[in-house]
């Protein structure tokens, strides 16, 4: 859900003002565009704060007893910022070229649903190299995959860092393009 609230967000930052014609107004304003774009993504990824304070609790609920809480909460908020930036960064970027809210909001939500769609295959397809690959490369299933071996087998946090290669490099790629291309891109 966090995940969903940032892309969701991200995508409504530039195409929502530029319907609203509130853009030019902001783009007068005496900052730089690079620090109005990271405002705007700061202001994404604190949707997914929120919704990570909340799942506080819940967790807490469910895990007491069992031992597993602080590593749910750790490697859940660890992945979970990562998969965030990537998210907040591809709805920015998607916002930023597309002329229309609609269009920027329906292939930000076509996207999402294609990331998450490997979650959804069989265990026979997940297997072999093609499967491990698909799994390893999006960086929502191999979010879903690390945090999976850390609380539900209760492997240590090292045991499977390679899965984490994908949501860490996506959100540092995106969360460097946002300005790069923002800067140039942002009329």
């Amino acid at each position: 859900v966090g995940g969903l609230l940032t892309l969701l967000a991200a995508a409504d930052a530039v195409s929502g003002e530029r319907e609203r014609g509130t853009l030019e107004t902001l783009l007068l304003t005496p900052v730089s565009r690079r620090h109005v774009l990271i405002g705007k993504l700061v202001a994404a990824l604190s949707l997914w704060l929120a919704a990570y304070v909340i799942t506080v609790p819940y967790v807490w609920f469910l895990g007491r007893g069992v031992g597993i809480v602080r590593d749910a909460l750790v490697t859940g908020f660890v992945v979970g910022t990562l998969v965030a930036c990537f998210l907040a960064s591809l709805g920015l970027l998607i916002s930023l070229f597309s002329n229309s809210n609609r269009v920027s909001l329906s292939v930000s939500l076509f996207l999402l649903l294609a990331l998450f769609a490997p979650t959804q295959l069989p265990s026979g397809a997940q297997q072999g190299w093609a499967g491990d690959l698909l799994l390893r490369v999006n960086p929502i299933t191999a979010g879903e995959h690390y945090v999976g071996k850390v609380v539900t087998n209760g492997h240590a946090w090292s045991e499977d860092v390679s899965w984490i290669l994908a949501p860490a490099c996506a959100a540092a790629l995106f969360l460097v393009l946002v300005p790069l291309l923002g800067v140039r891109f942002l009329r």
